[in-house]
């Protein structure tokens, strides 16, 4: 059902996608069943977990970043995605920048050098390791909850 990618060069971000979308709508045709908005349901079902997951694994110094997650779904390509939002941000702490300017950094900036630590501070990673397996399983959960009985 999904395509479950964590990290995107210098963005961060934790990815899922609907495959086989116009088979699976093919299916339900001949079935018989509606489908108006299971697809995005799911998908958003699925990545407010993974946000609610990775906010809970980030490491914590000020906070910051583990609140900072966001949701994006596109119902275009019937895809979306978790990532630190561009609007947050916290005064840098010079010590673990090397920068003593007190300039305020966005999530999105400092969130991929925390991330890239690797290990217990790969939040994203850690989601798709973690969470990963269950996608299928979660997914089509979602998806049947949304069918007509």
């Amino acid at each position: 059902m999904s395509n479950l990618v964590a990290g995107a060069g210098d963005a961060i971000q934790l990815y899922i996608k609907v495959r086989n979308y116009y088979q699976v709508k093919a299916y339900l045709d001949r079935a018989g069943l509606a489908y108006r908005g299971a697809f995005r349901d799911t998908i958003k079902g699925l990545l407010e977990e993974f946000r609610v997951y990775a906010s809970r694994i980030t490491h914590r110094q000020t906070g910051t970043l583990a609140r900072s997650h966001i949701v994006s779904y596109n119902s275009s390509t019937l895809a979306g995605f978790v990532t630190p939002s561009p609007n947050v941000s916290k005064t840098s702490d010079p010590t673990r920048l090397g920068s003593g300017s007190g300039r305020y950094l966005r999530a999105s900036e400092y969130g991929p050098f925390e991330h890239q630590r690797g290990g217990s501070h790969a939040f994203y990673d850690r989601t798709a390791k973690e969470m990963g397996p269950q996608v299928p399983i979660r997914g089509l959960a979602m998806f049947a909850a949304r069918m007509p009985r």
